[in-house]
């Protein structure tokens, strides 16, 4: 570090020197400085955050470091390298001898931890090995010019001085070149190059070395390596050595050996692949004597049907469609393979046809169906039988619905047909079939699909059934023995139709159609199926089905407390159902009464289908119905609110009286129980003594009631209570300790908890001496008894107790960080202090008490964290409280310091304002709105008030911009060293008046006349329209007859606080043609004289209107009428009358005057309400104005000069 500063100093004076002697002056860097390691916190540290600034200014001097200028050496020493005593050591391979300096700077850096590439700050790099010394980097920037190198070793020296006179080795490097070699394999895929035993494409070639490889064997080929056109020779061992100068490519040639043997040739084939020993070529050559296995393996759905050698053919062993044929070469014999391939295919057959009829047997349909549609000739295989395929038929819409061909559809399967049904006699039907064949280890699998013609043809005799017309049978449930009892009941006898003969028949000819077979009677269709001699029949007919026998079950149980009962209740036969009611008392000296009725639907109690609510349980019957109030009185109302949902009642009145008979055995056995909730769906659990009763609830079968017995003992045996946690031998624990152990009992059963009626109870003299008695375990410290016991219940136990002790715990203190420094930023900066218990850990919920003390001033003592920059003294301790006590005081809890340095610089910006002239400018310092802070070294604390006034830098406020400043605060030098107020703009913009011309007019040839203006603005500020300065008004060139625009002219004239607009209207300059005088005489309506004038007219007029003399008719007259008037040598007469209203003569109609767009519209001129009482008019030059208006304006704008020349 020293001589980097010695180095840097010594520049800076160089530099100075050369730039004074050049007379130009340039900024000298400065000495870059490292952070301040943290120091403890004393009077002379303290002492240097001294406030030493000046409020406006509030800038702190800093201090500066002593920084003697060191002595020089007088001449620049020569160049030493110095080499480190831990020398990195690398290997850094290239590619070829010629690398760019930039990539072996990469290189040198991915191979080393040096640091290099970093421009404008890292080292001065060279190379030195091998006879060169190369520069590869300067200042950090790699050089990009090529190096030639050699393998051998080379150092990595940095420059240590600005001269680059001194080197300091960084690393030593092994160099080595090397050339690539690629390996270029033709004539054999499974030939190779093996380097080093293993197989590689590409190798490495280093410098002044060789490269050594083999060649992979291939059965029957032989290799040739050629390293460009040099054909290289292996040695005895199969090596083969190549030097190299250069990346190269060696070429490795397999060719097939000019062998002896017999020589096999595989004819071309097509849709598959024929293989000689394992390869696939046209030809081969095997030793004589040596094996040739032939194998052909088929194209994606095609098959090898024949294998030929020499035109014979051979039968193949077949495996996965593959066939082979194994045969020895004999000498002197050659051998030429074909093998055929064809596609696996079922062929079809032109418009097949079927005959059928309803009830025809399945195999003989099927043999119709493969004789018309397979064509076995041209099949593959050929030799297709019934028996090699599945045959299915298109049932619905879709293909995901081909079915068997006896497949009879569901009620829901709507879009469904039996295959055949459409046709009818002399109608066919067309049907889709699927043939397929699954293929063995030769024959892949094909299918064909087939539309087929099916026509209906049944000669069979025609038959009747004759049954049983007062047919009845007992009720069951299963659809076989429901068959069977039909038979039995209906007793078939099935004729011919033409002859009456008796066609002998069993049970399993018949097919019965019926609905659901409940009690009632009930139509069944009975079907006859037909054989192959005569058609089948249906006849209907009406059977009486009666109710059968059932049998409620009980099972009468003992168990003891913790068992569970087997099934209770249960009937004969299984659907009888039945409804189990339980009542007793139980081990809580309480009643208990239950119902299971949960497996049990609606429709199993009815004995039939009812429609929305039949699959919901009777339970949950009961459940819709009353709740969770319900009584087992109310049975009897849920079984008659289910009859009343049967039509016609549903034969529930024996379940009814079963319900009752149950009804009373409960009210002798357990009288006043009826009344009690009923449990459903449960089983007694506790000790106790019930009576179950069962009844069967089916409308199909007879009701049967049964009663059991079911008792449940207390268990006494391998019961043990036990505390849930044992103590420790002297019945101490500490505080902590207490709040995690598990106080409290626990029973077990046979070493497993149970659940009981456990009862704890906890007495003792808490720590202060007063005693106290809980059934929640007392965690305080002191000297308790806890005790446990169980009371009634369903067990019995032996009671237990013992004796505890809770202590207060020993604790410490510490302050997770002893020193902490930071820079002041408008928040508290605690020091953190931890309660430790005994274990080591934090005691969440306990806090300790942390004094802060300013050292400087030794005032300050507050227990709230120091927000204000200054250096703080810390102190913490712990008083203890009934759980815990007091800390020790040790050198980690003794003291803490925080020290809260000033910032060293902050801005304040000043929000840009702009006003029109004339506005009122008041400026408050308000946040957010006047000002504002983003610098985040000044928090959101101090942002609010941080300034105190605001002004602007030009007080008259006049059109143009300025600065508006602002002043600190007071106070804010304690935790800034600078703040920065950045002014604001003021803009003032000019304020906007609108004037107009004045209409103006001469005759061609005459002066122009002054060009005036009008304007009815209110000026800012009281002032006059004299403060508008000169407003100069010219107007458009031109002298001939006609209007002239006018329009401002010399605008710099006007004050710069006034924004003048000039608006062009109907109001415009007008040069009249020329004129002449003529005599006007005025007439009374008698013809006497009233008064003879002159007017000038143009000088070819020969009439006028009457409104040009609107001026010259005398008071007291008025027109007689108005129009034109004749001009008659000069002359002309107007006939006048007495006014009607002398003081407010009649004005005669104006001739209609062209409109003009240019004149200032209604919404540009002020209202009347606006206009000052009279209009304004100023001459071009303004001379007219009154002279003290002119003085004070002169002497304004004096007053303005003068100060703008003091600024």
């Amino acid at each position: 570090m020293k001589k980097q500063y010695l180095a840097k100093r010594l520049f800076a004076l160089i530099l100075a020197a050369s730039v004074c002697a050049a007379a130009i002056p340039v900024p000298i860097r400065a000495e870059e400085t490292t952070a301040s390691q943290e120091t403890d916190v004393s009077e002379e540290t303290a002492a240097s955050e001294e406030e030493t600034g000046q409020q406006d200014a509030f800038t702190l001097s800093e201090e500066q470091p002593d920084d003697p200028m060191p002595e020089m050496e007088n001449d620049i020493p020569s160049a030493e390298v110095q080499t480190q005593e831990q020398t990195e050591s690398a290997v850094v391979e290239v590619n070829g001898n010629q690398i760019k300096k930039s990539e072996l700077v990469q290189k040198i850096e991915e191979a080393t931890s040096l640091k290099i590439n970093q421009p404008l700050e890292g080292p001065t790099v060279r190379l030195v090995g091998n006879g060169a010394e190369e520069r590869i980097a300067t200042k950090g920037v790699p050089h990009t010019e090529n190096l030639s190198l050699k393998s051998g070793q080379y150092e990595v020296q940095f420059s240590t001085n600005f001269f680059d006179t001194k080197w300091e080795v960084k690393a030593i490097l092994e160099m080595k070149v090397f050339y690539q070699v690629n390996f270029k394999v033709t004539g054999a895929p499974e030939g190779g190059v093996l380097v080093d035993g293993a197989e590689s494409s590409t190798a490495k070639v280093y410098e002044n070395q060789s490269l050594t490889f083999q060649t992979k064997a291939v059965s029957g080929d032989e290799v040739t390596v050629q390293n460009g056109e040099e054909v290289i020779t292996p040695d005895e061992s199969g090596n083969y050595t190549i030097t190299s100068s250069a990346n190269q490519e060696v070429s490795v040639i397999y060719q097939v050996k000019e062998a002896e043997g017999s020589k096999v040739t595989v004819e071309a084939t097509e849709n598959g692949k024929v293989t000689i020993n394992g390869k696939e070529a046209s030809e081969a050559i095997v030793p004589v004597g040596g094996q040739i296995v032939i194998e052909a393996t088929p194209g994606n759905g095609y098959v090898a049907t024949a294998i030929a050698v020499n035109g014979e053919a051979k039968t193949p062993a077949f495996e996965e469609r593959k066939g082979k044929v194994t045969l020895n070469a004999e000498e002197g014999q050659d051998y030429i393979v074909s093998v055929t391939f064809k596609k696996a295919q079922i062929a079809g057959k032109d418009d097949p046809t079927v005959s059928f009829y309803k009830g025809q047997k399945k195999e003989i349909t099927l043999q119709k169906i493969f004789d018309a549609v397979v064509d076995g000739a041209n099949s593959v295989p050929d030799t297709l039988s019934l028996q090699d395929v599945t045959i299915q038929y298109k049932a619905g819409l879709t293909d995901l619905t081909w079915k068997e061909i006896d497949y009879i559809p569901g009620a829901l399967e709507v879009t469904f047909h039996e295959f055949g049904e459409k046709a009818t006699e002399g109608k066919p039907a067309s049907e889709k079939v699927r043939i397929q064949y699954g293929g063995n280890e030769q024959y892949p699998g094909s299918k064909i699909t087939k539309d087929i013609t099916v026509t209906w043809e049944d000669s069979r005799p025609e038959t009747l059934i004759e049954v049983r017309q007062d047919a009845s049978m007992i009720y069951s449930s299963e659809d076989a023995e429901v068959k069977e009892r039909l038979y039995q009941a209906l007793q078939p006898v099935v004729k011919s139709s033409e002859t009456g003969e008796i066609i002998e028949t069993t049970a399993e000819d018949f097919t019965y159609q019926y609905e659901k077979m409940t009690v009632g009677t009930k139509s069944v269709t009975l079907t006859y199926k037909g054989n192959d001699a005569y058609k089948g029949s249906t006849v209907t007919a009406n059977v009486l089905v009666e109710k059968a026998d059932s049998y409620a079950i009980v099972n009468s149980q003992n168990i003891t407390y913790g068992e569970t009962f087997e099934p209770v209740f249960s009937s004969s036969p299984l659907d009888a159902n039945v409804i189990g009611i339980i009542a007793g008392a139980d081990s809580s000296i309480g009643g208990y009464l239950s119902l299971e009725a949960s497996s049990i639907t609606i429709n199993d109690i009815a004995g039939t289908d009812i429609p929305v609510i039949g699959t919901i349980s009777l339970q949950k019957f009961i459940t819709n119905m009353f709740g969770d109030e319900f009584k087992i009185r109310q049975l009897t109302d849920v079984i008659q609110a289910i009859a009343d949902r049967i039509p016609g009642g549903g034969n529930l009145g024996q379940i009814i009286d079963g319900i009752n008979q149950a009804i009373t055995i409960i009210d002798q056995v357990a009288p006043g129980i009826l009344d009690t909730k009923v449990a459903l769906g449960k089983t007694p659990e506790k000790a106790g003594i019930y009576t179950a009763i069962g009844i069967t609830a089916n409308a199909n079968y007879k009701t049967s009631v049964n009663v059991g017995i079911l008792t449940v003992s207390p268990k006494t045996a391998d019961l043990q209570l036990k505390f849930r946690q044992e103590l420790p031998e002297d019945g101490k624990i500490k505080y902590t300790e207490a709040k995690k152990f598990q106080f409290g009992a626990q029973l077990y059963d046979e070493e497993k908890p149970v659940e009981s009626n456990l009862h704890m109870l906890y007495t003792g003299v808490k720590w202060n001496g007063q005693p106290v008695v809980s059934s929640e375990p007392i965690l305080e410290p002191g000297i308790y008894i806890e005790s446990a016991c169980v009371l009634n219940g369903d067990y019995a136990v032996a009671p237990i107790s013992r004796k505890y002790v809770v202590e207060r715990e020993e604790t410490v203190l510490k302050f997770e960080q002893r020193k902490l420094t930071t820079t002041y930023d408008g928040k508290e900066h605690p020091l953190k202090a931890v309660i430790y218990g005994e274990d080591g850990k934090p005691i969440e919920g306990v806090e300790p008490t942390v004094i802060y003390t300013n050292i400087k001033t030794g005032l300050d003592v507050t227990t709230q964290a120091p927000v204000d920059a200054g250096n703080y003294m810390a102190t913490a301790f712990f008083a203890g409280n009934e759980q815990y006590k007091p800390s020790k005081i040790t050198a980690e809890n003794l003291f803490g310091t925080v020290k809260i340095k000033r910032v060293e610089y902050a801005e304040v910006q000043i929000c840009d304002l702009t006003t029109i002239y004339g506005d009122l400018t008041e400026l408050t310092p308000v946040y957010g709105e006047t000002y504002v802070v983003t610098d985040e070294r000044i928090p959101e604390k101090d942002r609010d008030g941080i300034l105190k006034e605001l002004h602007c830098t030009d007080s008259t406020h006049q059109a143009g911009t300025h600065e508006i400043a602002g002043t600190l605060r007071d106070g804010l030098n304690r935790n800034y060293k600078h703040i920065e107020v950045l002014p604001g703009t003021h803009t003032v913009k000019p304020y906007e008046v609108t004037i107009w011309p004045s209409a103006v007019s001469k005759y061609e040839g005459e002066e122009d006349p002054e060009l005036t203006w009008n304007c009815e603005a209110t000026l800012p500020n009281g002032e006059t329209l004299a403060s508008l300065g000169d407003i100069i008004l010219t107007r458009e060139s031109g002298e001939e007859a006609g209007t002239y625009d006018i329009f401002l002219s010399d605008e710099s004239k006007i004050n710069a606080n006034y924004q003048v607009t000039l608006i062009n209207g109907e109001d415009k300059f007008e040069i009249k043609p020329g004129h002449k005088t003529i005599i006007l005489n005025f007439v009374d309506e008698s013809g006497n004289p009233v008064l003879s004038t002159d007017i000038k007219v143009e000088s070819d007029a020969t009439y006028f209107h009457t409104s040009l003399i609107q001026d010259k008719i005398p008071s007291g007259w008025e027109l007689k009428e108005a129009g034109n008037v004749e001009i008659v040598d000069n002359t002309a007469t107007v006939v006048l009358r007495a006014s009607k209203n002398p003081e407010e003569p009649n004005k005669p109609e104006e001739p209609d005057k062209p409109e003009n767009s240019n004149k200032p519209s209604d919404s540009d001129r002020p209202s009347e309400s606006e206009k000052p009482s009279d209009s304004h008019k100023v001459p071009m030059t303004g001379d007219q104005s009154p002279v003290g208006m002119v003085a004070l304006g002169l002497l304004a704008s004096m007053g303005v000069l003068i100060s703008r020349k003091r600024k």
